[in-house]
């Protein structure tokens, strides 16, 4: 049996979204354009670009930029990570530092939406369900839910 040493496994391919905070207004949510049967809201984010080298910070920084015409400032926490089949599903929170929302060339719509208008959209069902859980996921840090919608919103997703 031949044993291969000094193997470092290619790092996972993944996919990272961002809730920026600070901005007044609320958080930016976005729909991309392209012929989807239900048009639902999103963060902005993607995947990562070969001058990112693998970095999921400065992915997640050039996306927001690239996207919605601001600028974050380096992402500090990871709100969520979920393994999916063919990539890491990521959403991290990052302050905002500059400039003014635009939608780009990928993105149809940017708007801005606060707390509650969010938690109506998700009771809805009007953003995407992993975007979703991580909005969740923060508002609830921020402003603990009470019980009864954190059991009808976990349960819903």
């Amino acid at each position: 049996m031949v044993t291969i040493t000094g193997f470092v496994p290619p790092p996972r391919d993944y996919a990272v979204f961002v809730i920026v905070r600070g901005m007044a207004g609320g958080i930016p949510l976005v729909i991309e354009k392209g012929n989807f049967a239900k048009k639902m809201w999103k963060l902005p984010g993607g995947r990562p670009a070969p001058e990112d080298n693998m970095d999921k910070n400065i992915t997640a920084m050039r996306e927001v930029s690239d996207e919605i015409g601001i600028i974050v400032k380096y992402p500090e926490k990871e709100i969520l990570s979920i393994p999916k089949p063919r990539h890491n599903f990521i959403v991290l929170e990052a302050e905002y530092y500059s400039g003014e929302l635009k939608a780009k060339a990928e993105i149809e719509r940017v708007e801005q939406f606060n707390f509650s208008q969010i938690m109506r959209m998700i009771k809805h069902g009007e953003i995407l369900p992993d975007h979703a859980k991580s909005l969740l996921r923060y508002i609830d840090k921020e402003t603990p839910l009470n019980a009864e919608e954190n059991q009808f919103l976990v349960h819903k997703l």
